[in-house]
């Protein structure tokens, strides 16, 4: 059965943001790229269209959510937690500005008309330059079955004049070439002229790229970006982004600089790990028996009558390639965050009385009546089931790939390939160049781990109803063309979150193709900073009113006793417009997310009052919020309490109303005449606290409506 599919019928001048400007493009396309028609945002995405379905069979009572979704993670996938509800404004026709409408449980619906135009409208940061994923979209509040939705891209273009933003980018480089002739740091990006020139032509960003040493970073031995001795930790806090690589089997990290790795993706910041960064070692082979135990072992530790197996001497790795536990701290600490783990066998989730990683180390076969599988698939996202029954799952959950099983050896014959193709569409792929459906690429070979494609769990335990894995290139020719795009084994490129992953490094990088996608890599991996929350006084209680700078007030006689009430107006009531456009991601922890608020004050020029740091006054003012008591919201928000701490915290971008009672006190010339000041301002503090990447950012801006007489006259 066809379901009804409503239409999202754009105005075709300006009804959409347009395609913002590339720098060019790289690799080959099915479809040839169109850059003709583009166009950038000037501070909001705004979307004016129409509702059109022509087959609903009651058109006149049906009517649609509207949701707006923006990916500010560059993960393509537009999930639940990064609606716009909270930052987008939606008006009708006539500009009266829309409620949600409560559905229960808090869930929360516009209802938009079929035939009807309406006007969507969500303010961008004046200096968010980074590409903008977006998806309109709307759903019937009969059957939600009942979708349809619009994707797209946007930008704001940086002012003539306005600095570029600058990214400090940390690379951690294998040990020197001196040390290790045989297998060379493949890509130094500080010393690359070819990445150097294409990223020069980045109108928006400077890429600093700083590079240390992972021998010196091992030993303790760590300088900052002046030469002074200090910490990785420390070293970390001034980074914004950290790239670990390039070169073949890569030299191996020590637990402890790894456990600040892991702090630093978790804080939010940004990792892009490469090619060889992991491996398939994940014991220390000098701290094991040298013989397997068949069966078990006697209680002096010596092997029973069972007999042993011998652990594998990996010759090549130990005595050639000097590098016995290459990767293993990587693989024992990061695998899960970075999705390099199907099953689960590094997670610290718990189960019961022990982690996942605990139970699965324990080697033994799992069935239903030893462990909850429900529970286990939820937090590992994928359990080793064996073929055929559901109830039983096997003991082996490393979860190799393809190569690996078969028993290929990985960087050698058809295991190595020079190009890639494209899985899936974003940010990532598309500014500052667009990337083709086939990039040419430096020689290199897949990896040692299936990603856990069904795993929803981010880097800080959070869920959103979506993979967190997201595939952008996979491997292709060669062994690679058996098995087409396939992202769990032959990956070249994806990215979790905050965490992304290549297949550079291998051998040198020198194609510009695959230098523009890094750069692209890099730019969309920027983080974001916190950015200062707007509000205004406004004529009328609705978020889409004029503002209001000025208040003239009426006295009622010509003369009057000092002690005699002359203002017509007893109280007085005002407006307010608050908004707050932070471009967080939704990777932050939802202790970060849940702390976000905004917080109103009220001041009133006044004598009798004082200097209050941060007024755009140097007159005194009197503090008039718990006078105040109260904020009506609009809509359905309902009213706002003072809180115990004399301020207004809001969660929601809107407008609100007050009431200053008995405010001729303030109007009155307080300097012992009779009469009323030429101006008395009302202001209004707000301050906007996000957590970003581990640390507090709380932003503050006042804005004031100015009081002044206006006397009526008596008429002989």
């Amino acid at each position: 059965m066809n379901l009804a599919k409503p239409v999202i019928k754009f105005d075709e001048n300006g009804g959409k943001p347009k395609e913002p400007q590339r720098l060019g493009t790289a690799g080959t396309f099915k479809t040839p790229v169109d850059l003709s028609d583009t166009g950038y945002i000037d501070g909001e995405l705004k979307y004016t269209f129409t509702v059109e379905n022509d087959s609903d069979a009651a058109p006149a009572t049906t009517t649609y959510d509207c949701k707006l979704y923006l990916d500010l993670n560059f993960d393509g996938n537009l999930s639940k937690k990064e609606s716009q509800d909270k930052y987008m404004v939606v008006q009708d026709e006539d500009g009266n500005v829309l409620s949600q409408k409560d559905y229960g449980s808090g869930d929360m619906r516009y209802e938009l008309k079929l035939g009807k135009k309406y006007t969507v409208t969500r303010k961008i940061p004046s200096d968010y330059y980074k590409l903008i994923t977006w998806k309109l979209e709307l759903t019937s509040n009969r059957n939600t079955y009942i979708h349809t939705s619009e994707i797209g891209y946007a930008k704001q273009q940086k002012s003539d004049g306005v600095a570029k933003q600058t990214i400090n980018v940390l690379q951690l480089v294998p040990q020197d070439n001196s040390v290790n002739r045989s297998n060379p740091c493949t890509w130094t990006l500080a010393d690359s002229s070819a990445f150097k020139n294409l990223i020069a032509g980045v109108q928006d960003f400077n890429i600093n790229v700083i590079s240390r040493n992972v021998t010196d970073i091992n030993n303790g031995n760590v300088l900052d970006k002046n030469g002074q001795k200090t910490t990785f930790a420390n070293l970390l806090d001034d980074q914004q982004m950290l790239i670990i690589g390039f070169q073949d089997v890569y030299q191996d990290i020590s637990i402890d600089a790894v456990q600040e790795i892991l702090k630093f993706i978790r804080s939010g910041k940004s990792v892009i790990f490469a090619h060889d960064t992991t491996s398939y070692i994940n014991t220390d082979h000098k701290k094991i028996y040298d013989q397997i135990a068949r069966d078990g072992y006697n209680s002096n530790g010596t092997v029973n009558n069972g007999g042993s197996i011998g652990i594998y001497a990996d010759r090549w790795l130990w005595y050639t390639a000097k590098n016995e536990n290459w990767g293993l701290s990587l693989n024992t600490i990061l695998r899960s965050v970075v999705g390099m783990d199907r099953y689960g066998i590094t997670s610290d989730a718990t189960i019961g009385n022990q982690t996942v990683s605990e139970l699965l180390k324990k080697g033994k076969p799992l069935s239903d009546g030893s462990v909850d599988f429900k529970t286990l698939l939820t937090l590992a996202g994928d359990v080793a089931y064996k073929n055929g029954d559901k109830s039983k799952s096997y003991a082996q959950t490393q979860g190799y790939t393809n190569a690996m099983l078969d028993g290929k050896t990985l960087g050698s014959g058809d295991t190595l390939t020079t190009r890639a193709t494209k899985v899936n569409d974003g940010a990532i792929t598309q500014y500052p160049y667009v990337i083709g459906d086939s990039i040419t690429i430096a020689e290199t070979h897949g990896q040692y781990y299936q990603l856990g494609m069904e795993q929803d769990r981010d880097i800080n335990d959070q869920s959103d109803g979506m993979n967190d894995v997201v595939a952008w290139y996979c491997l292709t020719d060669n062994y690679y063309k058996n098995s087409p795009n396939d992202v769990r084994n032959n990956y070249y490129l994806y990215s979790k979150g905050n965490v992304i992953y290549t297949g550079a490094g291998h051998r040198r990088v020198q194609n510009d193709d695959e230098i523009k996608l890094f750069i692209n890599t890099i730019v969309a991996a920027a983080n974001v900073t916190a950015v200062k929350p707007e509000v205004n006084f406004v004529k009328t209680l609705n978020p889409a009113a004029e503002t209001e700078s000025t208040r003239f007030y009426m006295t009622d006689q010509t003369s009057w006793d000092s002690g005699e009430a002359n203002t017509l107006e007893e109280n007085m009531d005002f407006y307010i417009n608050v908004r707050d456009y932070n471009m967080v991601s939704a990777d932050l922890s939802q202790e970060e997310l849940d702390k976000q608020e905004m917080t109103v004050q009220f001041y009133i020029e006044d004598e009798n009052g004082s200097v209050e740091d941060g007024c755009p006054t140097t007159k005194k003012v009197s503090d008039i919020t718990a006078k105040i008591g109260s904020l009506s919201g609009y809509g359905n928000i309902g009213t706002i309490e003072s809180g115990s701490d004399g301020k207004f915290h809001l969660f929601q971008n809107s407008a609100y109303a007050l009431k200053v009672s008995d405010i001729e006190q303030y109007l009155r010339n307080q300097n012992g005449s009779n009469g009323y000041k030429e101006s008395c301002k009302l202001y209004a503090k707000v301050s906007s606290t996000v957590y970003l990447y581990g640390q507090e950012h709380t932003s503050t801006v006042w804005s004031s409506i100015d009081l002044k007489q206006r006397q009526l006259f008596e008429l002989d």
